[in-house]
């Protein structure tokens, strides 16, 4: 390990996230939020907002750069005698670990599908942002829109057969511990053809596939014996339990192009517009979170929370 790597490590600790955190609740005993990385905020406050607001309750927020991290930074707190009683909250994603589960915590927010961005995978929430920002004026706009969602949903489902295989690689390699390094971006294993909505892998072997995850050769015999054992894998529905920062690539590459698409007045649409807001920019899933509902079971999440704290329901937003 070089001397960068040995100060990335120190800071990504959860005892120099604890040092974070004591000076944040040194100015308050109010509610203090804990999350992965820095993309988490953009969803979940938007989401919050109205309950937090509601019970202005809250001191701060802590990026503890990771869910191990998150998970033992709260082990730390609630093993000081002088924090264990703090009141904070932990989100973190589901992934493909056994634990926590969503009921494990009661201060522990876990996703319901493998990450927050598989929340957003939708095309409601595609058709809000276009809505909102692509200038959707007339009837020629409409039929563009519904011209993208079926380009979208056969990119979709072209994207699930593709990437299938990498999926199940992916999760293979997290479940066993055995190391390999996805990355966030699916155009990193898979070509894909916007216009007519289809996806082609970049590789033509397996060997090639397993050194693009950066899996060592002597792991390559023990996980293509389990791709060929693995069943559990195939019980997990695509859409919210596969890998969610590859999906999320995925629509921000097809919001991108149907930017450039209505910029130009190329197909799907029909005429040139202003486009109000850029997908690529990196605040997009704060933007997508904002225009599709929470999910239930975070508002219930939270609202226990508060009961728990106050022991009044008339603290609850309606």
């Amino acid at each position: 390990m070089d001397r960068v790597d040995q100060l990335r490590a120190a800071r990504n600790s959860p005892h120099v996230t604890f040092a974070e955190y004591t000076k944040l609740r040194a100015k308050s005993d109010e509610l203090i939020l804990v999350f992965e990385g820095k993309q988490c905020p953009m969803a979940y406050i938007g989401w919050l907002q109205h309950r937090i607001v509601a019970n202005s309750s809250l001191a701060g927020q802590i990026i503890a750069r990771g869910k191990k991290n998150v998970l033992a930074l709260r082990d730390i707190i609630k093993g000081n005698c002088q924090t264990s009683n703090d009141k904070n909250l932990y989100f973190v994603d589901k992934d493909y670990d056994s634990t926590p589960t969503a009921s494990s915590f009661l201060d522990v927010y876990v996703t319901q599908g493998y990450s927050v961005e598989n929340e957003l995978i939708k095309w409601p929430i595609l058709d809000s942002f276009m809505r909102a920002y692509f200038d959707i004026a007339d009837g020629e706009d409409q039929e563009g829109l519904l011209s993208a969602k079926q380009n979208f949903e056969s990119l979709f489902q072209s994207y699930i057969n593709e990437a299938k295989q990498l999926h199940q690689i992916v999760y293979i390699c997290r479940t066993k511990k055995i190391t390999c390094y996805p990355g966030d971006s699916i155009f990193s294993f898979l070509h894909v053809d916007w216009l007519n909505g289809k996806v082609q892998r970049s590789y033509q072997t397996l060997d090639e596939l397993f050194q693009l995850l950066k899996i060592k050769e002597v792991d390559f015999p023990a996980v293509v014996s389990e791709m060929q054992a693995e069943v559990s894998f195939h019980e997990l529905e695509p859409r919210m339990d596969w890998r969610g920062k590859f999906h999320f690539s995925l629509i921000r590459g097809f919001l991108v192009y149907l930017k450039d698409a209505r910029t130009t007045g190329s197909l799907p649409f029909k005429r040139a517009a202003k486009v109000n807001s850029d997908p690529s920019v990196p605040n997009l899933m704060g933007i997508l979170a904002s225009l599709c509902e929470r999910p239930p079971c975070l508002a219930s999440f939270f609202d226990l929370y508060v009961l728990k704290h106050t022991d009044s329901e008339s603290l609850l937003p309606q």
